[in-house]
């Protein structure tokens, strides 16, 4: 039930077709996603960073601008923006992996609107009906305390928009004040976007981070949350914790090159979601 990620399933996979029928949901719903961390979510991996990870303030080209004052004279301003990273101990950043925020700003919409129980519209997002997934860790990382700084410093761009914070429990009001509320709101429609780290991703209490085997990890997941192991799916770029890990019913997706948007689409399709 092991299988590698996008193009690189399609090219490594040709004469393995029978064993992709061996890789649908068989009637469980995906109910939690698992991902390691080193070269998974992330890179580099924490053993490569000679040291606790640091916060470095970086500048970007200075931009000016014009104001006018009170008395009609025009001035020059000049700001330099900067930004905050997070890099090893020689200033090289660590960075996620666009998939992983592919994955984990998906997770959220669709948790998001699968709570918003009175919405009006369908119980769907782009073509995959709603429900709540789980969002874990197990990871095997040299160094679990940096590992768990970067967790709190790395940041996603969650987008939220109008739909998401909408609260529409007043049906019983008048339906053509609603329908009318509706297309202003429609027509005016605004997101924002902030940043939530990877700590704020993940639950809590299913992170599990130590230098153990990775089928402990899961072993204490199922534990904690009585999810079934045919409703996990597993990230990972070590395809010795794949070989692991699926011996124990969980589907699995390998991810040498570290997660990407493909593997994530490739675990909907496992369970039937896309």
């Amino acid at each position: 039930m092991a299988t590698s990620s996008g193009k690189q399933k399609r090219s490594n996979n040709d004469d393995d077709d029978d064993d992709d029928d061996d890789d649908d949901a068989d009637g469980y719903d995906l109910r939690l996603a698992v991902f390691d961390l080193d070269y998974t979510i992330w890179q580099t991996e924490m053993y490569q960073i000679h040291g606790p990870p640091q916060l470095r303030k970086t500048t970007t080209a200075t931009t000016c601008s014009s104001t006018t004052t009170t008395t009609g004279v025009s001035k020059q301003q000049k700001t330099t923006p900067t930004t905050v990273v997070v890099t090893d101990r020689n200033n090289i950043p660590i960075t996620i992996f666009d998939g992983a925020s592919y994955a984990l700003q998906y997770i959220h919409k669709l948790n998001n609107n699968s709570q918003n129980q009175n919405s009006n519209q369908n119980n769907y997002t782009n073509g995959v009906k709603n429900h709540i997934i789980r969002a874990a860790v197990a990871s095997k990382t040299d160094e679990p305390q940096w590992a768990k700084q970067c967790m709190d410093w790395l940041t996603i761009d969650i987008v939220i928009d109008d739909d998401d914070n909408n609260d529409d429990s007043n049906n019983d009001e008048d339906e053509d004040h609603d329908k009318k509320k509706t297309t202003i709101a429609r027509t005016i429609r605004t997101t924002t976007t902030r940043h939530m780290t990877l700590s704020e991703c993940f639950d809590s209490n299913l992170i599990e981070i130590g230098f153990s085997n990775k089928r402990e990890h899961f072993q204490r997941l199922h534990k904690k949350t009585d999810i079934p192991y045919q409703s996990m799916v597993f990230f990972d770029n070590e395809y010795s914790n794949i070989t692991s890990v699926q011996k124990l019913g969980v589907k699995c997706i390998y991810t040498p090159n570290g997660m990407t948007k493909e593997a994530w689409d490739d675990a909907l399709i496992m369970f039937n979601l896309l």
